[in-house]
């Protein structure tokens, strides 16, 4: 008798012919029967655990194929076994072969052979449904987690951002108070605890965003917009913090507006990450040269600095999210090590892509691709 509780229906209009197939099978199977095509569907319906049909192929008002075919369109993963006379064996093969039947036995049945038939067909049967609650369960595991990591996200963005507001808040209060009494000492030390709760909501923020990003999520709400302008922007804000490490920045780019459909946000953040790490990581009388060039249908931002550079060993440990080129309490350079996964994440979530190119103690150069916006480059339309 099989191991599991699968069953097998056996279909036949005839009752000895049912009779004489329990005898002989009934201490290997768990069994039912049925007299008729139609009311094997009904058991179909009504009866879980059901592996294997075995039906005859002729009987009245519906044959064995017709029925084995409902029961593939129906059942897919319930094995299907046809009886067939000498006779029918054309038909029977022709069934076999456009896949309505599993297998078919000829008339009159060998026991033996029918059992045979049976367990192969059970097996293969278990194969298919143990594949489909696997997939079912790994499904429902993603889902889980999914969850988890949502309700997670949602519970820091909470417990961390509110206290942290707390703290700009009346630090900000505080601030402007001090300033009004005069009181200079205390006016320091409320500026710290203030720019120190202000790093804290960036670092709080880029996790946040590296996170979301790292689940796969769409952007943030797109809009067309001049990526130049963005980029000067940006350029413009970190030349003071180059200036006072005495690194120059030199920026080419084509005058004409290159658009692209993005969030702006969420790209101005990626170039600011990539800026600042070329800041951060340069030496001091260092350059920093960024480049822009339109090839076709792709933007190309280059962004190369004269810093201390990485072997292709720590290319590929920075890009991992909370990665640093050197690690423990005695490395040189403050941080996360979120900004270059950030910038990564962001070209990729907007279509595009982030690569570097880095020698040890000559320098790194990030290059991010981006889609140029097809409506940006159709020429105006001209007035008659």
């Amino acid at each position: 008798m099989t191991r599991y509780a699968e069953k097998v229906l056996f279909v036949d209009d005839e009752p000895r012919v049912l009779s004489a197939l329990r005898r002989r099978l009934l201490d290997r199977f768990a069994m039912e029967v049925a007299s008729s095509p139609a009311e094997a569907l009904r058991l179909l319906e009504a009866t879980r655990g059901i592996a294997v049909v075995v039906a005859d192929m002729g009987m009245p008002g519906m044959s064995g194929i017709a029925l084995l075919d409902r029961v593939r369109a129906r059942w897919p993963d319930v094995r299907r076994i046809m009886l067939t006379g000498e006779t029918d064996q054309a038909t029977a093969i022709a069934a076999v072969n456009a896949g309505k039947v599993f297998r078919f036995i000829n008339k009159p049945v060998d026991a033996d052979l029918l059992a045979e038939a049976i367990e192969a067909a059970i097996e293969e049967y278990r194969l298919a449904t143990d594949s489909l609650a696997q997939i079912q369960r790994l499904e429902l595991m993603a889902a889980s987690a999914e969850q988890t990591r949502r309700s997670f996200l949602a519970m820091m963005n909470h417990e961390l951002r509110t206290p942290l507001n707390h703290v700009l808040g009346f630090s900000a209060l505080l601030e402007q108070r001090c300033k009004q009494r005069g009181e200079v000492e205390s006016l320091e030390y409320i500026s710290y605890i203030r720019e120190s709760g202000q790093a804290l909501l960036r670092v709080l923020n880029r996790i946040m965003e590296v996170a979301r990003l790292s689940a796969g999520e769409a952007p943030s709400s797109t809009t067309l917009f001049d990526l130049m302008d963005v980029l000067r922007q940006e350029v413009e804000h970190y030349r003071p913090l180059a200036a006072k490490h005495g690194i120059t920045v030199a920026f080419t780019a084509p005058s004409e507006p290159l658009c692209v459909q993005a969030s702006e946000q969420e790209l101005a953040q990626a170039l600011a990450e990539l800026l600042d790490n070329a800041i951060k990581f340069n030496s001091p009388g260092g350059h920093i040269a960024i480049a822009v060039d339109c090839a076709g249908g792709d933007i190309a931002i280059r962004i190369a600095d004269s810093g201390i550079g990485m072997t292709q060993a720590d290319v590929k440990r920075v890009l991992e999210a909370f990665c640093q080129r050197e690690d423990g309490l005695n490395r040189r350079f403050e941080g996360v090590g979120v900004g270059l996964t950030l910038a990564v994440l962001t070209a990729q979530a907007h279509g595009g892509t982030l690569s570097v190119e880095s020698r040890k103690d000559h320098g790194t150069v990030v290059v991010m691709r981006l889609k140029r916006a097809i409506e940006a480059r159709q020429p105006a339309a001209r007035i008659a």
